[in-house]
């Protein structure tokens, strides 16, 4: 018979290993609910059996033996974790055989849990649960390096046509590389319910997508509709953030201003370590500017501010804050005079591979 005392250490057990890929999880009570919340007693126990997300992945015969439970013990519970956006599979490329690892906590309170687009009581209490958090100050400390994890894509179609750009500049890059496409929805938009932009929009690439189709309610896409939900998506005011890295990515999220756990430290905190911008700005060229505010209205970060007219004949325009602008290309997207483009002004080049980009990471913390 468990008691009280012996589940109580066994959430804080399982807080723990999460440590291993995420040391700087808070040593918070509601972390402790959250984990409460997600994982059964018996799934907690056979969770601090399994691998996290970096590491290697366990097979079904690999959990067996470390668990001590039955094939079909073993397939309920991890069938109930994969639902439920806890655990994750994907088949080794070398022999086709299923692996389970675990999400990492941070990254699961969102599209792992919210990428079916549904929630209920139990999803608004996590959601609840890690607002509190994020008013505490988790931001900072999840996003806790000069070497972020993520970066800005441009908008390709208003990009300066003498500007060069590089693959891994590019969304469509990406997409025409790809071997599957699986689109889910938006977990941050998704757990709050307040942002009337679209919702299916985070797409996943290549080895994970089967996850994602079967057990989170995801829908395979082909590329030319993956680059129709791109620009539709950047058209309605969502930036896209992919990788910190060259190499194809698992995923490209469609970012709002309002929601985003990316775009929120920099717009509510003017925090600027949880991505990093694109090597792109955005001009106005002023002969054709209108001064209708359509830019001004949908920035995403409020990088663009009014200007007055102070010359005969000239009129009220707009001005991009350069040191605000995050090269995303939402403006260009918008601007009904095409008015705006991108233009190339710095050349900042990201790690070649994940693990690199991961090491650099570790290897720059902020504190």
């Amino acid at each position: 018979m468990t008691t009280g005392k012996d589940t109580d250490q066994l959430y804080q057990s399982l807080r723990e290993h999460y440590t291993t890929v995420e040391p700087t999880l808070p040593r918070r009570r509601e972390i402790v609910q959250i984990l409460e919340l997600r994982f059964t007693p018996d799934e907690a126990e056979l969770a601090l059996k399994m691998p996290l997300r970096g590491q290697r992945g366990m097979s079904l015969d690999d959990l067996e033996s470390a668990s001590g439970k039955s094939r079909t013990e073993l397939e309920d519970m991890l069938g109930s974790m994969l639902n439920k956006g806890i655990a994750f599979t994907r088949q080794r490329r070398q022999d086709g055989v299923d692996t389970f690892l675990l999400w990492d906590l941070g990254y699961s309170l969102y599209t792992p849990t919210y990428g079916d687009g549904i929630t209920d009581d139990d999803k608004r209490r996590l959601a609840d649960l890690r607002e509190r958090l994020w008013q505490r100050g988790w931001p900072f400390v999840m996003f806790n390096s000069r070497h972020p994890v993520e970066r800005v894509l441009p908008f390709e179609d208003h990009i300066d046509p003498s500007t060069e750009v590089a693959p891994y500049e590019r969304f469509s890059h990406y997409v025409e590389q790809a071997e599957s496409i699986c689109v889910v929805a938006c977990g941050c938009r998704a757990s709050t319910n307040r942002c009337n932009r679209p919702l299916f929009t985070c797409i996943h690439f290549d080895q994970e997508t089967p996850y994602w189709a079967r057990y989170r309610g995801g829908r395979l896409l082909g590329k030319e509709e993956c680059l129709s939900l791109m620009r539709d998506a950047v058209k309605s005011g969502l930036v896209i953030m992919g990788r910190n890295y060259q190499e194809q990515p698992n995923v490209v999220c469609m970012c709002c201003g309002d929601d985003c756990l990316l775009l929120r430290p920099y717009n509510e905190n003017h925090y600027p370590y949880a991505f990093v911008r694109s090597n792109f700005l955005a001009y106005v060229d002023r002969e054709k500017c209108k001064g209708c505010l359509t830019c001004f209205n949908n920035c995403p970060v409020g990088a663009i501010n009014r200007r007055l007219s102070y010359q005969e004949g000239s009129r009220d325009g707009v001005l991009v804050l350069g040191e605000r602008c995050i090269g995303c290309g939402v403006c260009t997207a918008l601007c009904p005079q095409q008015a705006i483009t991108l233009k190339k002004v710095r050349d900042i080049v990201p790690a070649q591979t994940p693990r690199e980009a991961w090491a650099r990471t570790m290897a720059e913390p902020l504190w």
